[in-house]
């Protein structure tokens, strides 16, 4: 299957804000074995769309279409479509219901504008939206199947897992067949990787893809309807290769994993070297009872938290090192370590020692050994 993204809007094209949903959404298609193929962006000029949704409809198996579905001048999107299939647009009179049902139940007059989003491309099928007043909606192009759906993420996402990914799989039953295991890695680079991957051998309906926004460097080890005793195999020689690397599996959560070893145990943390940077990483899950950063950070000798954890994180003298003592309180246990990193973009060296960071503080709560990384080093004190 091949999918594509369409993502409209001024203020996406111009930068004014982040496509936050064709990011969220290319990485939920490929939990479900669907790689993204091609993202495009376009203003909200109803030829624009018009001509983009034509030509990436030839060229697609399936199409998200996200944005302009709202009830201003500026929401076109319907209406690129519906130019687009060589259709007019046709008032739904059951969304108009839905959408004063929407009002009234939070004691509101509906403006006469709404009545735009309930107008469709004629034989398009409504996608229901529970939760806002553009309905998501589900129309064939060019042969190409396509789902328009609304801007605003809380709608989108929900509109995507409980409505679209259903009718997906109805529409391409082979979907179940293909299956993807991930891993994400720090301190190795991806053609150093690549050199190691090429000796497994290759089997039939398995391939790998990879991902590099350094310091992260995703692997993906991708099943094509191959019998599940070659899939894990394959999982389990891209482990073996990758141990020394790995941060953690299947989805990108440090902070969710170091909540976990530490099972709910408080954090103290002196950081003179991410800028706080990794206090802020972790503070979302793991409880985090003082948090010093740059010169407090430098200028607190004494501490007098009651936290359980302790990690100091001092930057040394030596360019690209830096020092991370990790004191666990309950039990006395302790240990020092250096990290030398010799980055790949320099501008990027305190993100790096804040992955790095957090992949020491997940092997330290396991109790398993360093990871050995390959751009880097980390040696016990």
């Amino acid at each position: 299957m091949k999918a594509e993204i369409i993502s409209t809007g001024d203020e996406v094209i111009t930068g004014m804000i982040d496509d936050t949903n064709a990011t969220w959404l290319c990485s939920e298609l490929l939990t479900y074995g669907i790689q993204v193929s091609r993202r495009s962006t376009c203003s909200d000029d109803v030829n624009e769309i018009a001509n983009l949704i034509s030509e990436r409809s030839k060229n697609a198996d399936v199409l998200f279409i996200n944005g302009g579905l709202g009830p201003t001048s500026d929401d076109n999107t319907s209406k690129g479509a519906a130019i687009a299939a060589g259709v007019k647009l046709v008032r739904h009179t059951e969304w108009i219901a839905r959408i004063k049902k929407w009002h009234q139940e939070r004691g509101r007059e509906m403006p006469e504008t709404n009545l735009k989003q309930a107008d469709l491309p004629q034989g398009a099928s409504v996608i229901d939206n529970r939760t806002g007043t553009a309905c998501g909606i589900y129309m064939v192009i060019n042969g190409c199947h396509c789902f328009l759906t609304p801007g605003v993420p809380s709608e989108f996402k929900i509109m995507i897992n409980e409505q679209i990914l259903p009718l997906l799989k109805k529409h391409f039953p082979n979907i179940s067949e293909t299956s993807v295991k991930r891993f994400f890695l720090c301190g190795v680079s991806e053609a150093y990787l690549q050199q190691k991957m090429n000796l497994i051998p290759k089997k039939a309906g398995i391939s790998f893809g990879y991902r590099t926004a350094y310091p992260l460097l995703e692997i993906k080890v991708i099943s094509h309807g191959s019998e599940s005793e070659v899939f894990q195999q394959a999982i389990n020689v891209t482990r073996n290769i990758c141990m020394d690397y790995i941060v953690c599996e299947d989805c990108f959560s440090p902070a969710k994993i170091i909540s976990e070893k530490s099972e709910g145990r408080s954090f103290l943390i002196k950081d003179t070297v991410t800028g706080g940077n990794l206090a802020y990483r972790l503070s979302d899950t793991v409880k985090i009872s003082l948090a010093l950063s740059g010169a407090l950070a430098q200028k607190e000798s004494q501490l007098n938290s009651e936290a359980d954890i302790e990690v100091i994180y001092t930057k040394l003298n030596t360019e690209g090192s830096a020092e991370l003592n990790l004191v666990n309180r309950t039990d006395g246990t302790n240990v020092s370590i250096k990290i030398k990193i010799n980055p790949t973009i320099k501008e990027k060296i305190a993100d790096a020692f804040t992955l790095l960071g957090e992949m020491v503080i997940i092997r330290w709560l396991s109790h398993e050994k360093l990871p050995v990384p390959q751009i880097a080093s980390i040696d016990i004190i």
